[in-house]
């Protein structure tokens, strides 16, 4: 349950870092700023992740309709 809480936190002082300073939204919700980047740095980690197994997905799919669908996975590999 406490994770939440932090996802959530985190979430919402990324959505208003323009409107107001990070350093005071921090200190108004009782977060660290060295733990808004950590969460900050594994969401964008996150994110490149989820698009590099998109593209290996479509990779697998292309050589596997190319072989007329005689391989799996790791052949395709």
């Amino acid at each position: 349950m406490r994770g939440n809480f932090w996802i959530v936190t985190y979430a919402f002082i990324r959505e208003h870092n323009a409107q107001f300073k990070l350093k005071t939204q921090c200190r108004l919700l009782g977060v660290s700023r060295s733990g808004y980047y950590e969460w900050l740095g594994q969401v964008g980690r996150n994110q490149r992740r989820q698009q590099q197994k998109a593209k290996l997905d479509q990779e697998v799919t292309r050589l596997f309709v190319l072989h007329k669908s005689r391989y799996g996975a790791r052949q395709c590999l």
